[in-house]
């Protein structure tokens, strides 16, 4: 039987799932998440689940001593305003467009409370692809059509988590180091399943997540959801929302969320993007957001200078990068020793749906068990931090 990853660190990739030709690796769901099983009488054991799998033969990563490190934002105040941050992602893309005929950009979309990656070719639907969005996207079928487009002489972008960019690598093989493709990554802090959405909209009698961010309070206090209550777009308060606490609490998360390989300072893909917490901005930046925006080799870099026209750019550096983002450096959390972590079948079915709630959202007093394995990540996180600066900033 071909070998792939073990559970604790499989991300649901889904490079296995594409590459088999022989309808041998089966989806199945569970605590909300996909994961794959191979059934062995239709196995051929031709290995091409296991050649294409990031984490059985990982992808080569780029060396932060050969990145360079930005903020910025986009330069169109409507597209900025819809973004989660300062909208970079939105401005590559706008200048994507522009740069080649045939270009397609690949990003997750919301739609009827489920986070899908779709291809766009046209400029005017760029807004499907704006704000971001905190639970895994389904991203079945979208590699072999990525494939067949480089095929095609079309320019790809393709923006994900940095596991989604590897399985892209992965599945991709030789065309993987196609000039034609660009790959643009979020820093990725862990995302859970559909039961987070499921049991927050649940929790205000809601039917439909309108976003997962919102500015209207400016940039560095937009962490809150917007649902539908009556027919009617409702914010959620900060402090009251469900989603987020679930979210936070890190409890729902995929068990590789906790070991991630690609929350490491060399980073899989051409760009990396997220806020920028580095420095004080002015009150107008602070309301518009700001980005981080690093070039983790040529290939990424030659984009954001060709795409000067519509991404404005200011030079940081790899301390300001770091400073507020862990999870561009650390991928481990000791919250997977939690037991609602670890058994979560269990507790799903023997504790009471609202004590169950409350412990996921971090109610006191089970905040305090939570406390515990938040306290020794942060330990953990201080000293590899502290490492990343003496090895590359002193």
């Amino acid at each position: 039987m071909p070998t792939l990853s073990p559970k604790k660190l499989c991300t649901g990739c889904l490079a296995c799932y594409e590459s088999c030709k022989h309808n041998a690796i089966k989806l199945y769901v569970q605590d909300g998440l996909n994961h794959i099983t191979i059934e062995s009488d239709k196995c051929i054991n031709c290995k091409l689940c296991e050649q294409s799998c990031p984490i059985v033969n990982p992808i080569k990563p780029n060396k932060i001593s050969n990145a360079i490190i930005y903020g910025g934002w986009c330069k169109n105040e409507t597209l900025r305003m819809s973004a989660a941050s300062g909208g970079a992602f939105t401005a590559i893309a706008l200048a994507f467009f522009k740069l080649f005929k045939k270009a397609i950009i690949v990003g997750a979309t919301l739609e009827n409370n489920v986070v899908k990656h779709i291809i766009i070719e046209e400029k005017s639907e760029l807004l499907r692809l704006t704000n971001s969005k905190y639970i895994q996207s389904d991203i079945i079928g979208i590699y072999p059509q990525v494939k067949e487009k480089l095929r095609n002489g079309y320019y790809v972008l393709f923006s994900g988590t940095p596991c989604q960019i590897a399985g892209l690598y992965g599945f991709l093989g030789k065309y993987k180091e196609s000039n034609f493709l660009y790959t643009t990554e979020i820093i990725c802090h862990g995302a859970p399943g559909k039961e987070a959405i499921n049991l927050h909209l649940k929790y205000y009698n809601s039917k439909q997540i309108y976003s997962f961010r919102d500015k209207s309070n400016g940039w560095k206090d937009s962490y809150r959801t917007t649902i539908i209550i009556h027919n009617i777009p409702t914010k959620i308060n900060k402090a009251e929302d469900k989603f987020y606490q679930i979210y936070t609490s890190c409890l729902l998360d995929r068990r590789s969320c906790s070991n991630c390989l690609y929350s490491a300072i060399d980073r899989v893909s051409d760009i990396t993007l997220g806020d920028f917490w580095g420095k004080d901005f002015t009150v107008e930046n602070n309301k518009k957001g700001v980005s981080l925006i690093i070039a983790n080799n040529s290939h990424g870099n030659s984009l954001l200078q060709s795409s000067s026209d519509d991404l404005y750019l200011f030079n940081s550096n790899l301390i300001e990068a770091i400073n507020g983002q862990p999870r561009l450096y650390d991928g481990f959390k000791y919250i997977q020793f939690h037991p609602v972590a670890l058994f979560p079948k269990f507790f799903k079915k023997f504790l009471p749906e609202h004590l169950r709630l409350s412990i996921l959202t971090n109610r006191m007093p089970w905040k305090l068990l939570w406390g515990i394995y938040r306290f020794a990540s942060i330990l953990h996180t201080k000293r590899i931090k502290k490492r990343i600066i003496k090895k590359f900033c002193v």
